[in-house]
């Protein structure tokens, strides 16, 4: 991990987030504007640097490393839903903070964040570690993580979770990688192109977010800085230590690391508000999350 190109990025990152906070502070942007933002992200932009990763072209190595992606990813997400379980069942006995509490110390937020970090920091390589990480956090949120929220109402369908962009995208984008097939150059530079905004829209809409926030009150929940602590430092340094001596490509083990130290992702306030769980203390954390990942993923990630 070079350090200079992590920091480089990170400020780059925290200035577009700034951006974003900016535009949305002076109403250039407005709320409307930042949901539409969000949904042309996650249905299109999202997918478009998805898809242009898959054609890069693929090597049995690479290969093999997406394959031991998704067992690193399945035996942490076990691992880590018994232990957060354990934990917060111990302190909370209320159920609508004792299933947010889990799902967010567990679930990060791989696609909105995660996959533009990986592209930034580990290129094609990284992006598709990013994406098979990504479709098992889809597995395994839409299977167990939501059934922590104790609700059966309305969950989504494995039809809705099959055809979702992001979901589509991820499976073509590895069917394509792993054939000899590609797409042609004149299609695959518009993929290029769009998917190209996936960092600087992100990083803007995340900005936005931060406005009319009550910070005092995110800064003083002892129960957040707990689910922070799991979710951005006790988590991925756990699995630094575990992977770090067992496998020598860095970049794989930079890649994993650094999608187990993102912030808290925005499906856990989606479902908790839906299942009536605790939705002010899920937004809450998420957006602490969000602050703390600026000093805690430059920590980790030092240390791969």
């Amino acid at each position: 991990m070079y350090l200079q190109t992590l920091m480089t990025s990170f400020v780059q990152i925290v200035m577009m987030i700034v951006l974003g906070y900016v535009l949305r502070k002076k109403e250039i942007i407005s709320g409307c504007g930042v949901s539409e933002m969000s949904k042309m992200l996650l249905s299109v932009v999202l997918p478009f640097s998805v898809l242009s990763s898959g054609n890069e072209t693929g090597t049995s190595d690479l290969a093999f490393s997406l394959l031991l992606c998704a067992l690193v990813v399945a035996i942490y997400y076990l691992v880590s839903l018994a232990i957060s379980y354990v934990t917060f069942k111990m302190i909370h006995k209320d159920n609508g903070r004792l299933g947010v509490s889990v799902t967010m110390a567990v679930f990060a937020n791989t696609g909105f964040i995660g996959i533009p970090l990986a592209k930034i920091l580990y290129g094609a390589s990284g992006l598709m570690v990013a994406v098979v990480y990504n479709l098992l956090y889809n597995l395994f949120l839409f299977t167990v993580g939501i059934r922590l929220f104790g609700s059966k109402d309305n969950r989504p369908s494995w039809k809705e979770i099959v055809i979702d962009p992001l979901s589509i995208s991820s499976v073509l984008a590895i069917l394509l990688f792993l054939s000899p097939y590609k797409i042609p150059p004149v299609i695959n530079d518009v993929l290029v192109q769009v998917g190209d905004m996936t960092v600087p829209i992100s990083m803007m809409i995340v900005g936005a977010w931060m406005v009319d926030v009550d910070w005092t009150r995110i800064f003083s929940s002892i129960d957040s800085y707990l689910v922070c602590f799991f979710r951005l430092i006790l988590f991925p340094i756990i699995g630094l230590l575990v992977l770090k001596p067992l496998i020598a490509d860095e970049g794989f083990v930079g890649s994993v690391v650094l999608l187990t130290a993102l912030p808290i992702g925005s499906l856990n306030v989606i479902f908790a508000e839906k299942y009536k769980a605790d939705v002010n203390f899920a937004n809450e954390t998420m957006l602490l999350s969000m602050v703390l990942s600026l000093f805690t993923i430059p920590m980790v990630m030092t240390m791969v």
